[in-house]
């Protein structure tokens, strides 16, 4: 009895210790190579001190190592460096820093980075506002597809921040944002497309964003949806209906499994809100 719970213990102190050795190496091997200069493990050994993993959490040594990596031209190291500027995370608080560090990172033509720059520079929270950089960097990155900067991009060409007043560039960056399942860019395409706003009027297409949206859960939508219907025919509602439903599976990739179910709920949803609506014209 005594030699089976020897073995036991012998073998819990195996299993137990082997993933901790484990990383110990890799820690090892992270630290050797990120003291030669590596700027990728500077910034893996960066992110074992930010989230403890093998390793004690310490948000100063990570600061030590993402900053060695950034200076190295490292993008997510710089993407993280002007986070922690920001929060005062590691270091003290400083959005001068922290400005530097994502400019870096968005000059490298990073998306997201991009966005975030023209966040800082449109809210003013961090640094003066200055709308002309922010639709700089909202531009830079609109165009790299990013669905939030093509929404903000919409709207302040429609109201003129930082450039000329252009419904028609609102437009265009608003359906490209709505396209991509941006619901509140759907809820305003429709009402663009309801008011002739920077596109031709086009009540069907109003109709067909807003339901959309609609199916997102996007409030006002149904008030949108209300307003087009007393502008339409029973065939001309079940037809929009119809291609609102095929939009929706196109923008958020519905598996062809499961088309099916979804479309019955689709049914159920409109049929539900074709109950409480008033008869069209």
């Amino acid at each position: 009895m005594a030699k089976r719970m020897t073995f036991s213990l012998f073998f819990l102190m195996v299993i137990t210790s082997a993933p901790l050795f484990a990383g110990d190496k890799y820690y090892e091997h992270m630290l050797d190579a990120a003291s030669n200069g590596d700027a990728e493990a500077q910034y893996n050994l960066g992110m074992i001190f930010k989230k403890g993993d093998g390793q004690p959490r310490n948000s100063v040594e990570a600061f030590k190592w993402f900053k060695k990596a950034a200076e190295q031209g490292h993008l997510e190291a710089q993407q993280v460096l002007g986070m922690m500027f920001t929060k005062g995370e590691g270091v003290s608080q400083n959005p001068q820093e922290a400005l530097e560090w994502f400019s870096k990172a968005a000059e490298q033509g990073n998306a997201d980075m991009q966005y975030r720059l023209g966040a800082m520079y449109y809210d003013g929270k961090v640094i003066p506002r200055d709308y002309g950089e922010a639709m700089k960097w909202f531009k830079k990155s609109a165009e790299k597809d990013h669905v939030k900067a093509q929404y903000v991009l919409a709207k302040m060409y429609v109201k003129g921040q930082g450039t000329q007043q252009n419904f028609e560039e609102a437009a265009k960056w608003c359906e490209k944002s709505a396209e991509k399942g941006h619901v509140d860019a759907q809820h305003n395409l429709g009402i663009m497309y309801g008011k002739g706003t920077g596109v031709t009027r086009d009540y069907e297409k109003a109709y067909i964003w807003f339901s959309v949206a609609f199916m997102e859960g996007k409030k006002g939508a149904r008030k949108g949806m209300a307003i087009i219907e007393s502008k339409m025919t029973q065939d001309e509602l079940d037809l929009a209906q119809e291609k609102a439903t095929e939009l929706h599976e196109k923008i958020y990739k519905t598996p062809s499994e499961e088309k099916e179910e979804a479309r019955k709920k689709a049914a159920a949803l409109w049929e539900e809100h074709n109950k409480n609506r008033k008869p069209p014209k």
